[in-house]
């Protein structure tokens, strides 16, 4: 009787601790394959289009990649359009408007369609997630933890 308790409680929980472990490995996987940040410094930048001293620029442009960028609910990723998954920049976002533009640089001023276009390039703005072929596994991963965690 004891046996079977202790199997009972130690071998079903771990059963689910590994579901969770590859569920963060599936975030980990989005983190390590995100786009790389292009860092602006003052030897780089448009001083038309790039404020530095806008609230949280430099905070925002410290990141290292996007997913980084985007967990940060001031920053945001901007990229010239079908770029997003390789390079990009972190920068802050409009308060007013976070899910449609950054506070300065190339995403700042959406056109009607919500693109950004500066010097005929054009650019798109995610400040939730980053484009990634790993993006879905998470999701796939807790509807199976889920499946397993209810029978």
């Amino acid at each position: 009787m004891f046996l079977g308790a202790l199997l009972a409680f130690t071998i079903i929980p771990l059963k689910l601790v590994e579901r969770l472990v590859l569920m963060g490995g599936a975030f980990l996987l989005i983190n390590r394959e995100s786009a790389n940040v292009t860092h602006i410094s003052s030897n780089n930048y448009n001083l038309s289009l790039i404020n530095p001293s806008a609230t949280n620029f430099a905070h925002c442009n410290s990141y290292s990649n996007c997913d980084f960028c985007v967990t940060d609910e001031r920053c945001g990723f901007c990229a010239e359009s079908g770029s997003l998954s390789t390079k990009g920049y972190c920068l802050p976002v409009n308060s007013d408007n976070s899910d449609l533009q950054s506070l300065t640089g190339f995403c700042a001023n959406p056109d009607s369609n919500g693109w950004h276009i500066n010097n005929n390039t054009k650019y798109e703005w995610a400040d939730v997630y980053c484009h990634t072929k790993f993006t879905a596994l998470p999701i796939i991963l807790m509807v199976v933890y889920l499946a397993f965690f209810a029978s």
